[in-house]
C-alpha cells in the first residue's frame, strides 16, 4: 500500500540564492497557519553560473535539504540529483511539489513522482514565447510536458500567455514567481542616501546611471557602451557617468571598450558586489539601465525599483510588460539600437528633477506588489487550483 501524502509543500530550486530564500521564508510564514510545512530542496549548494552568491543560510520558517554540496563535484550531475530527489520525495511524501521548469532531469523526476503518487505538481516558469526562436518539434514536446502539471506559477503576463499557449488552462496559471526581498533593497538604499559619507566611501560620481549584469553577450553591455558614447556626445559637460556592476567571460573585452579616450573616467566597472552592498550602489544612482537583448525576466529591475530607482529597460526583458510604465516609472527601449538606448538615457536625464523623483516613488510603489508575499500567495493559489484539478482527474 502506498503511504499517505503529507500536507507539506516541497519547493525545488537548482540553487538557493538570496531571492529563493526570501520566497521560501514568505511561503513558510503564509502556509504555517494552514498546517502545511514548507520544505526547500536545493539541488546544488554551489555552481559555476552564480558562483558569486554566498551559500544561503537555513531559513527560519521552512526546512531545507541540499542534495549535493558542489555541482561540479564527483558524481554531482543532474541525473544523480534526480535520483536523490526521488528518494527524498519518497521519504517526505509532500502533498504538493513546486518544480522549476520542464527541462532538467530533476524536474522530470519530480513530475513523474507527483503523478505516480497523487501529489499536486506546480510548474514554476519564467519562460515567454519571445525569449528565443521557437521550433515546432520542441514546442510539441513542451506541450506534452506542461499539460501533465496540475497548475503553474509564472513570472508575469507574457509568461502566463506562453504557459497557456503550451496547454496549461488559464485559470490554473498564477503570477509571482520572479520576486526579490524588496525590504532589503529599500532599507539599504534609504540608509545609503541618509549617510553623507557613502558616496565618497564607494568612490561614486555625483550622478550616474547604473547597470548590473553578468558579462555575457545577451546582457548587451557592449551595446550599452556604444549607446553611452552617443549619450555623452549629445549631453555635453553635464552628462552623467555610467556604473556597471558585474563580471563574466566578456570582462576583458568590455574593459577595453570602456577604456577608450571618450569613455575613460566616465565609465566605472567595479566588479561584482556582495548582496548586502548592492542597495547602496542602487540607492545613490539616478536610474537603472538594463539593456539585455534576451532576458526571461530581469531581477535587477526588481532590485532597482525596490531601491526607489526609475527603470530604463529593454523591451526584450520579460519584466518590462509588467513593471515598466512608460513615462510613469521609466522608459522601455529597443536593445538592438544604440540610438534607441541613448535616446532613453537622454530623455530621462533631461527630465526635471522633481519628475524624476516622482518616477522613483512610482517604481517603489509598483514593485511593492511584486514582493515575496506575491510568490507565497501565487504558490498557495496554484496549489489549491492544482488540488481541484487533481481531484477531478481522479474522479474520472
Amino acid at each position: 500500500m502506498t503511504a499517505q501524502l503529507s500536507t507539506g509543500v516541497a519547493v525545488l530550486f537548482v540553487r538557493f540564492g538570496p531571492y529563493h530564500a526570501a520566497r521560501l521564508e514568505a511561503c513558510g510564514r503564509a502556509l504555517a497557519a494552514e498546517g502545511a510545512p514548507v520544505l526547500g530542496v536545493e539541488y546544488f549548494r554551489r555552481d559555476r553560473t552564480y558562483d558569486a552568491w554566498e551559500p544561503s543560510a537555513d531559513g527560519s520558517s521552512y526546512s531545507r535539504v541540499t542534495l549535493f554540496e558542489e555541482r561540479l563535484g564527483e558524481g554531482a550531475t543532474h541525473r544523480a540529483a534526480a535520483k536523490r530527489l526521488r528518494s527524498l520525495l519518497d521519504a517526505r511524501r509532500p502533498g504538493t511539489v513546486a518544480i522549476p521548469g520542464w527541462l532538467l532531469p530533476e524536474s522530470h523526476a519530480a513530475l513523474r513522482w507527483c503523478r505516480a503518487n497523487g501529489a499536486v505538481s506546480i510548474l514554476m516558469s519564467d519562460s515567454a514565447a519571445s525569449d528565443c526562436r521557437r521550433f515546432f518539434f520542441k514546442e510539441a514536446v513542451k506541450r506534452f510536458i506542461v499539460r501533465r502539471f496540475a497548475a503553474a506559477l509564472v513570472a508575469g503576463t507574457p509568461h502566463r500567455d506562453y504557459a497557456v499557449r503550451l496547454g496549461m488552462p488559464a485559470d490554473k496559471v498564477f503570477l509571482g514567481y520572479d520576486v526579490v526581498d524588496n525590504d532589503h533593497f529599500s532599507r539599504g538604499a534609504a540608509d545609503a542616501r541618509n549617510r553623507p559619507d557613502t558616496r565618497r566611501r564607494l568612490g561614486l560620481p555625483d550622478r550616474y546611471f547604473i547597470a548590473s549584469a553578468r558579462f555575457i553577450p545577451r546582457k548587451n553591455i557592449a551595446g550599452l557602451l556604444a549607446a553611452y558614447r552617443l549619450y555623452l556626445r549629445e549631453s555635453g559637460p553635464d552628462a552623467w557617468s555610467l556604473v556597471i556592476l558585474g563580471d563574466g567571460p566578456q570582462r576583458a573585452e568590455l574593459e577595453r571598450l570602456a577604456a577608450g579616450a571618450d569613455l575613460r573616467d566616465r565609465v566605472l566597472m567595479p566588479g561584482l558586489k556582495p548582496y548586502g552592498e548592492l542597495p547602496a550602489w542602487y540607492g545613490l544612482a539616478e536610474a537603472l539601465i538594463h539593456p539585455s537583448v534576451s532576458e526571461q525576466w530581469g531581477l535587477v529591475v526588481n532590485e532597482a525599483m525596490a531601491s526607489g530607482l526609475p527603470a530604463l529597460v529593454s523591451i526584450r526583458s520579460g519584466c518590462a510588460a509588467d513593471l515598466v510604465r512608460p513615462g510613469i516609472n521609466g522608459f522601455p527601449f529597443d536593445p538592438g539600437s544604440a540610438r534607441g538606448i541613448a535616446d532613453a538615457m537622454i530623455r530621462f536625464s533631461r527630465t526635471p528633477d522633481a519628475a524624476r523623483l516622482e518616477m522613483g516613488r512610482a517604481s517603489a510603489a509598483a514593485i511593492a506588489e511584486w514582493g515575496p508575499a506575491r510568490f507565497a500567495d501565487g504558490l498557495r493559489a496554484a496549489a489549491a487550483a492544482g488540488r481541484t484539478a487533481l481531484s477531478r482527474r481522479l474522479r474520472k
